[in-house]
């Protein structure tokens, strides 16, 4: 009965491994600008 749950629990681990990382790779790379671009306003009048 441990061995079977060993094995999954292993399979888990290795996926969250690979799965974990591509993940945060994909929501880096998804990433917008924070701030839109709009060409009417000038911002170095701001400054």
């Amino acid at each position: 009965m441990i061995q079977p749950l060993r094995r999954s629990h292993l399979g888990i681990w290795i996926a969250l491994a690979v799965l974990l990382p591509v993940l945060f790779a994909a929501g880096l790379a998804a990433r917008r600008d924070t701030t839109p671009n709009n060409p009417v306003v000038h911002w170095e009048q701001y400054k």
